[in-house]
């Protein structure tokens, strides 16, 4: 498999953050994407992820437009990604617009859906830093396991 970023551009505003990124990254070969803060290393990943589009550019896989909805792709990053003062139930409702779902379908599917080493009840009222140092980690470790099995991260029916 063969992954390119092809002349990719991306502004915020007046803020131009991606000028015409390109690279390529071949399957069986480490790749890294380096740079200092503000290079655009995670507006790119974000790109590929379809967290948001490019201005313009294109983002291939084996030659063709990267179809997000047949092709997963999946990202750990190093930082948690969580919010350490927002609330639980916030946090995985904003991950779950993200992703099209609708603010009362989120809500929803959270409250029904148990989370490793989560109390339930401590999703309307805990903050990640209210919880165990583990905590974070087991969640990522339990959505990497789901993404796997090829259901989304927090909800059972959604893929």
């Amino acid at each position: 498999m063969r992954l390119e970023i092809k002349d990719v551009h991306k502004s915020f505003g007046e803020k131009k953050v991606l000028n015409g990124i390109s690279f390529a990254a071949d399957s069986g070969k480490a790749f890294g994407l380096l740079g200092r803060n503000g290079a655009g290393k995670t507006t790119t990943i974000r790109i590929l992820m379809d967290v948001f589009p490019a201005d313009s550019g294109e983002v291939m896989l084996d030659g063709q437009a990267i179809d997000h909805h047949k092709v997963g792709i999946g990202y750990l990053p190093e930082e948690r990604g969580l919010y350490p003062k927002k609330k639980i139930i916030d946090q995985l409702v904003y991950f779950s617009e993200l992703k099209g779902m609708k603010y009362a379908d989120a809500v929803k599917a959270i409250d029904g859906t148990p989370l490793p080493m989560i109390p339930r009840s401590s999703y309307w009222t805990n903050h990640f830093p209210g919880l165990t140092r583990s905590t974070p980690c087991s969640l990522r470790m339990w959505c990497a396991k789901r993404s796997r099995e090829g259901r989304s991260c927090c909800f059972p029916a959604i893929r």
